[in-house]
């Protein structure tokens, strides 16, 4: 079935935490749990992909694509830039989860500067549950073009910061910055890739109230992910990202600044029921209870003051009474309020209100203002009216007085609390190659934040070859058109989402215990489940095709029956062909309940104290442990899944779930791990079964895996995760006994007596019986396939598909078995894959790569290493049973540039053991040949060419035969020949006016930016010049500047509308004379300044203004090529120099599009010569001439200058293939040796829709149908 996609493995989601865990913004976060799947099976949840494009750069790709996550939605879900769980996936980023509220690296309280403190972390409960000191280490993941690492920091002894990841690995990650901030990441891969990622995502406004804000978050303010900026790749030219504005913290109140910077508020509020064991005593300043009355004596005051001049006196009180209201709504319903700097000092314990001295100050201050009002009143009071005002006054302080008088003996109390923080997100705006550009619009929707609304392929010149429109201006993405390069639809995608009943309104649906949505229970009648909501239900296809989704609840439980937990898993996929109609539905079970990754979870908590206990109850689940990565969906695992292919059969699956050890591991390296796959036919009959070994350290940590499953692992003690470190979680009810009994003492008066507070509040409950809070993050392992075990079975072996059936003791030995070894455990390769058949012969291959070679053996791998360039291979071994058939090897040159080297094999030799040779394992080479140098045939030489793209082979010489390549410089390939000595050119074939407005744009930025420069530096009122002066503070004047700077400004953030505007407002008004001659006589005045040629900056100034080839500034759009190394390739002037002469020294030279007489020259001998080709063989568009050099000796060099629109020579007798493109990389033409020509032509779409010969005689016509879903 096509649309049945596969499953890869080893790769894991990562959903929430903990509350105090504080994860990255909605994009960053989703593109860490991305999977590039349809199904993950061991979680039920669904992946669906939309490929969008596939940038190059010479042999790198990256894919641009639209990315589902099906996990369910939840009720505070915030929707990203293209709608709930949508991603738009252009490479990568680095995020980091913030554990123990501090960031690592914050100066002086993160885990990165106290883990070595002199009081062991195991024994420091209070300054960690206090946040005077970091217990846990953030956890960052690096995902770069479709891989992920995960690491946490450390500091070396010179207080530098560096990269610890949590498994093995060769890629090497770098950290840039100081000792307490982190500027950015430098991730280098073992295919010598380098990503660059310093575009910062801020998170700001952190903040946690639970039943305590003592242990809320020290840190409100951290990077919480850092963005792609360049990916320079192996051999190939940079890629670059380019964003509207960078992220700065102290400037993020300016309203101009949403369409650049987005901001998405993330909150979850809570509820909490406190029932105290041992009853308290409350001041609960709770205006609110007496707020009524207050504003009735108010009111009635005011009423008798119309036309007396006490107004802003009754202000005055209105404000100190909110202010004072505010404190005793804050104690229980901390995230609702809008805090001033005084009240955000303010804080919680056990529930109740702690900062009494703050509430006082405030009660009291209003109590003056009231009393200062009744004073003034009775001062000036000179009618009954006055008097009674006065009167009104007083009773409202009375008022205040009661409130504050008032005490409460509680024995339980309803409070509000939850996490929130807001995520500063930087805006890419393009995507820049040496080939194509991708664009992309926005749309703001007016609340702080943008919508992803189209992403438009260009040209280097920015003109569309496609464009990509996006409709997800609701709450998810309900629409993808595919456009021509004119916006013309020419098919779509629509996406539909499980929605609510008509019947429901929005205040209907509440969050459940798991923050999924339910129906109130005030609503009448049955809507059954809807946890399912909002989350993707049906994809209509471009091919009128269709695919329905259907979920279910996630079970959970430790045997073979489950109970509901929280989040959605898939049921069944139906797919309908759009051509056939023909249909197919897989569906989905699970016949074991998830395994959950926590040690526990509840919606209530017990603290029990000496004598009593205190409970507190939730209006949501909380969990228990210590997962930290993998956490699956919404925090299980499924250990059996059952996959339902209807009529065709059932395939099986058994995975690790997570495991519970007794000494604070947690084991996430295991979660989710693939052990075996069966497959079965419509009568439930076994018929193949899959078993998977992997290799690890088994005895370190038992526990982590199921004792039934231990046959499924292999020991290997290097891949031990043998590194830890010390964690501790805070309590929410740790307190200081000490600093709080001086605090509530501190804060008796004469309404107060704090002394009672702390004695009956807080002093039996400074010794709580805690569960241990401290465990240990490992690390610095590795799990790697060590076998694959296939096993066949023919008749009835069982009557249905059981998760037992992988546990049937097997007779039968495998039919097909597969071995992996890893001399280096950190590289992601195995070194040999040895597979053993059915007839019991074991045949190997060994590969041995870069990493695998011992230094010093060959200088440009000793280079290759150092630029971590460890995945090409050096040798290769064929072994059948042990003994040795062949090596191969290649050797690798270096091509130093100056900016970069290229790496690249020059040759391949082979050596072939003319006796028997018993392979023996070595695990690291210490020779490049191992068998002597000698006794190594070569069999090919290659040669390479540097364009400006990338470095890519042009001869292949082989003993038996070669082959010749050439490309233009964007690494198209123009010509694949059957022999060495060829080459081949074609033109760029571009409008010339696209050149000419690039080159005008350099020209434009340069003058202009010379002039600001100078500009900023005139010391105008010194200079003492009354008329300058007032010029420049004139609005003629900042036009014409304004001009210049948003010129400028169009390098990195173009406004193109701006600027024609400011451009047809200056040619209007004739502003350019009186700037000219303002400046002329400024420079005459003052000629300490005429050596900065400002006239030159005038005169493309009054160039740019007045010339009609410059209207609407058409160059505007190319600024953005000057912020960039990566120059377009493109290149008017073209000709061969062919260098590699065959023996025969004839050769045949074809032309495209050109004259019919042609001349070259020829180096020989240290001379040049003329030569005239002779014409052999012509068309009308394809010529055909023969080159006879059999009269010179020693050529060195054949130069063909310039004609037509390709040229290719190659040896006279050899077939090859040809192509010519269009500038936009389509094709052109393609001929052969028979001179075969066909020409292209293409719709707006870019399709190919008629192809014609070199006479113009039509070959071929193409149409299409055009599907378009409503």
């Amino acid at each position: 079935m096509k649309r049945i996609l596969f499953l890869y493995l080893f790769l894991f989601v990562s959903l929430i935490g903990y509350t105090q865990d504080f994860q990255p913004g909605p994009q960053a976060k989703n593109l860490i749990e991305h999977k590039n799947v349809m199904v993950d099976y061991s979680t039920g949840v669904l992946h669906y992909t939309v490929p969008i494009y596939s940038l190059k750069s010479g042999n790198y790709e990256l894919p641009i694509s639209l990315d589902y996550i099906g996990r369910g939605v939840k009720y505070y879900d915030k929707r990203g830039m293209l709608g709930l769980n949508w991603t738009l996936n252009t490479g990568g980023v680095v995020t980091r989860t913030v554990r123990g509220g501090i960031a690592d690296e914050e100066h002086n309280y993160g885990y990165l500067w106290t883990a070595d403190n002199s009081i062991p972390l195991k024994d420091d409960c209070k300054n960690v549950s206090l946040r005077k000191r970091d217990g846990e280490s953030d956890i960052f993941t690096a995902v770069f073009n479709g891989k992920s690492i995960n690491f946490i920091i450390r500091a070396d002894e010179q207080q530098h910061i560096y990269a610890e990841p949590l498994e093995l690995t060769n890629v090497r990650i770098i950290c840039e910055g100081s000792s307490n901030f982190i500027e950015g990441w430098s991730i280098i891969d073992e295919n010598g890739d380098h990503y660059i990622y310093r575009q910062q995502e801020w998170s700001l406004n952190a903040r946690r109230e639970d039943v305590s804000t003592l242990s809320g978050i020290a840190c409100s303010e951290y990077i919480s992910a850092w963005h792609l900026t360049k990916i320079i790749p192996c051999n190939s030219a940079p890629i670059e990202f380019l964003y509207k504005k960078d992220i700065e913290i102290n400037s993020l109140d300016g309203q101009d600044q949403w369409s650049t910077i987005n901001k998405a508020a993330i909150g979850k509020p809570s509820k909490m029921k406190y029932e105290y064991g041992s009853p308290v005593i409350e001041y609960p300043f709770d205006f609110d209870k007496y707020i009524d009355e207050y504003r009735m004596y108010i009111d009635e005051a005011r009423s008798y003051l119309i036309g007396h001049s006490f107004d802003l006196q009754v202000k005055e009180a209105g404000e100190k009474a909110t202010f004072f209201y505010n404190y005793g709504m804050y104690a229980s319903n901390t995230l609702d309020y809008k805090l001033s700097n005084e009240l955000s000092r303010n804080f919680r314990i056990i529930g109740l209100l702690g900062d009494i001295e703050g509430a006082m100050a405030a009660s009291e201050d209003l109590l003056r203002t009231l009393q200062n009002l009744e004073n003034s009143i009775n001062h000036f009071a000179t009618t009954h009216e006055q008097l009674m005002a006065a009167t009104f006054i007083a009773s409202a302080k009375q008022v205040v007085v009661k409130c504050m008088h008032e005490k409460r003996n509680i024995s339980k109390k309803e409070i509000k609390g939850g996490s929130g923080y807001d995520v500063y997100s930087p805006i890419l705006a393009m995507i820049v190659t040496p080939e194509r550009i991708i664009e992309f619009g926005y749309k703001n929707s007016g609340k702080n934040d943008n919508i992803l609304t189209s992403i438009t392929v260009c040209d280097w010149f920015k003109d569309p070859i496609s464009i990509v429109s996006l409709d997800c201006l609701s709450r998810s993405l309900d629409e993808i058109s595919f456009l021509d390069k004119n916006g013309t639809k020419i098919s779509n995608i629509l996406f539909d989402y499980y929605v609510p009943s008509p019947s429901l309104k929005q205040e209907d649906l509440i969050p459940d215990f798991w923050g999924d949505f339910q129906v109130s229970s005030t609503v009448e009648g049955k809507y059954g489940e809807i946890a399912a909501l909002y989350s993707l239900k049906n994809i209509s296809l471009p091919d009128g095709g269709n695919i329905e989704i259907a979920y279910e609840r996630n079970q959970v439980g430790s045997g073979s029956i489950g109970t509901v937990h929280g989040g959605i898993r898939l049921k069944f996929l139906a797919f309908t062909d759009g051509m056939s109609s023909a249909k197919d539905t897989i569906s989905y079970d699970y016949p074991l309940p998830g395994r959950s990754v926590y040690d526990s979870f509840s919606n209530s908590e017990t603290v029990r104290y000496a004598g009593f206990s205190d409970k507190i109850v939730y209006d949501q689940i909380r969990t228990k442990g210590y997962a930290f990565l993998n956490l699956g969906n919404n925090g299980i695992y499924y250990p059996y899944v059952q996959e339902n292919i209807h009529k065709k059969g059932i395939n099986t699956y058994l995975y690790q779930v997570p495991g519970k050890t007794s000494e604070g591991i947690y084991g996430f390296w295991l979660n989710g791990l693939l052990l075996g796959k069966a497959m079965y036919d419509e009568q439930g009959n076994l018929k193949q079964m899959t078993k998977y070994i992997y290799g690890m350290e088994i005895d370190e940590y038992p526990g982590v895996y199921s004792e039934v499953l231990r046959d499924h692992f292999v020991n290997d003690a290097r891949l031990s995760y043998n590194c830890s470190l010390p964690q501790m979680q805070a309590s929410d009810y740790y307190m200081d006994g000490e600093s709080l009994k001086y605090f509530y003492e501190k804060q008796s008066n004469d309404y107060i007596d704090g002394a009672e507070l702390y004695r009956i509040n807080i002093q039996p409950r400074l010794n709580p019986t805690l569960p241990p809070m401290d465990y240990r993050l490992c690390y610095g392992g590795k799990v790697l396939l060590r076998k694959e075990l296939d096993y066949k079975f023919e008749g009835d072996k069982t009557a249905k598909a059981s998760y037992n059936d992988f546990f049937i003791p097997l007779k039968e030995s495998p039919f097909h078995k597969i071995e992996y070894y890893y001399d280096n455990v950190r590289s992601a390769f195995p070194t040999r894959i040895a597979k053993t058949g059915a007839d019991g012969n074991v045949y190997t291959t060994v590969y041995k790569r870069v990493v695998d070679m011992s230094l010093g053996i060959d200088s440009v791998i000793d280079e290759m290493k150092r630029k971590n360039i460890l995945s090409p291979i050096v040798k290769k071994l064929n072994l059948s049973n042990d003994q040795l058939l062949t090596e191969t090897i290649w050797r690798y040159c270096i091509d130093k540039q100056s900016d970069s080297c290229l790496f690249a094999p020059i040759e391949q030799l082979v050596y072939i053991p003319e006796s028997t040779v018993v392979y023996s394992v070595n695990n690291e080479d210490i020779s490049l040949f191992t068998y002597g140098e000698s006794n190594y045939e070569k069999v090919t030489l290659y040669k390479y060419v540097h364009n400006k793209v990338s470095y890519l082979p042009i001869e292949e010489d082989a003993c038996t035969k070669g082959k010749s390549y050439a490309y233009d410089d964007y690494g198209h390939l123009l010509l694949d020949c059957q022999g060495v000595g060829a080459s081949a050119t074609d033109k760029y074939k571009m409008p010339r006016n696209k050149l000419d407005n690039a080159s005008y744009a350099k020209l434009v930025y340069e003058e202009f930016y010379k002039f600001f420069s100078i500009n900023q530096q005139l010391d105008i009122l010194a200079a003492d010049s009354d008329i300058f002066f007032k010029y420049c503070h004139s609005d003629r004047y900042k036009s014409i500047i304004l001009f210049i700077t948003e010129t400028l400004k169009a390098s990195m953030n173009p406004n193109l509308g701006l600027l024609v505007d400011l451009q047809f407002n200056i040619k209007y008004n004739q502003l350019l004379d009186e700037f000219e001659q303002q400046y002329n006589a400024f420079l005459e005045a003052h000629p300490q300044y005429t050596n900065w040629k400002i006239p030159n900056a005038l005169s493309v100034l009054r160039s740019v203004v007045t010339s009609p080839e410059y209207a609407d500034v058409p160059f505007a759009k190319y600024m953005y090529q000057l912020e960039y190394k990566t120059n377009s390739p493109y290149n008017t002037k073209y000709s061969i120099r062919l260098t590699t002469i065959p023996d025969s020294k004839r050769l045949k030279l074809y032309v495209l599009d050109g004259s019919r007489s042609i001349s070259c020259q020829v180096s020989h001998a240290g001379s040049r010569t003329n030569y005239i080709p002779s014409e052999c063989n012509s068309s009308s568009m394809l010529k055909v001439f023969d080159l006879d050099l059999s009269a010179y000796e020693d050529i060195t060099a054949v130069d063909i200058p310039s004609s037509g629109v390709y040229m290719t020579l190659v040896p006279e007798g050899s077939s090859f293939k040809a192509t010519s493109y269009n500038f936009d990389g389509t094709i052109y033409a393609r001929f052969d040796e028979t001179m075969n020509l066909e020409l292209y032509s293409y719709d707006s779409a870019g399709r190919v829709i008629q192809t014609k010969d070199q006479y113009g005689n039509i070959l071929k016509e193409y149409k299409y149908n055009q599907v378009i879903n409503e």
